[in-house]
């Protein structure tokens, strides 16, 4: 009897061990390569490519800081002048006493860069954020509104860094899939805006021809 008894509770104290320290091992295991396997599969996809930038930039955005200028004409840009447009906007944004008054430069070098209307930029801002004035928060220089929406707030440590962000962003996201004029972009950059009142696209065009008016004022 005290053999049978004996055996029987090494039998208890084997399963109890495997319960207790094998099995979740093993468990363990199994779970984490079928995880590992499944995150290489999605890496391994082209879609799974994409930036959270880019997620964010698809994603319905809500203008926090909008106007409602008066409906202005059709926008095309017709000034050539590559050595006055820097000096144009500078002084554009200095009216408004905006902060990205020092940034002319950097404006014309990224709309030339992504082939933009050298004006499209700077009217953003304004009917944004009135000249990056009104930013989502003191460190997020984000004067563009630029994935903004319920997702989060995509912010930027510069004012330069925005600028060639948003202009990159305008070219890939919107120029490239035919939306050119402001109320084209205005579908995806700001739906709200644009299934109401069309809001949105009548402000940028507004600025975009007040920034013309300073460009013709300045070449006379």
């Amino acid at each position: 009897m005290p053999l049978l008894l004996i055996s029987h509770q090494m039998r208890n104290l084997t399963v109890r061990f495997i319960f207790l320290f094998i099995f979740p091992f093993f468990y363990f295991f199994f779970v984490s390569a079928f995880v590992f396997l499944l995150t290489l599969s999605l890496i391994s996809r082209p879609n799974f490519s994409r930036t959270v930038e880019e997620k964010m930039v698809k994603a319905p955005v809500y203008t926090l800081f909008s106007k409602v200028p008066p409906v202005l004409g059709a926008f095309t840009s017709s000034f050539d002048s590559s050595d006055a447009r820097p000096a144009i906007i500078e002084q554009f944004f200095s009216k408004y006493k905006s902060p990205l008054a020092p940034y002319g430069e950097k404006f014309v070098e990224v709309s030339d860069k992504y082939n933009l209307p050298w004006e499209l930029l700077p009217a953003i801002t304004m009917q944004e954020s009135n000249g990056g004035k009104k930013i989502p928060k003191e460190d997020c220089l984000n004067p563009f509104g630029w994935g903004i929406h319920s997702q989060g707030t995509l912010c930027f440590s510069t004012w330069e860094g925005s600028i060639e962000k948003v202009a990159e962003g305008l070219k890939k996201y919107y120029v490239d899939q035919g939306l050119v004029t402001p109320k084209e972009i205005m579908s995806k950059y700001n739906p709200t805006s644009y299934n109401r009142d069309g809001s949105w696209g009548n402000g940028v065009e507004y600025f975009v021809d007040e920034i013309r008016d300073f460009s013709t004022t300045g070449s006379n």
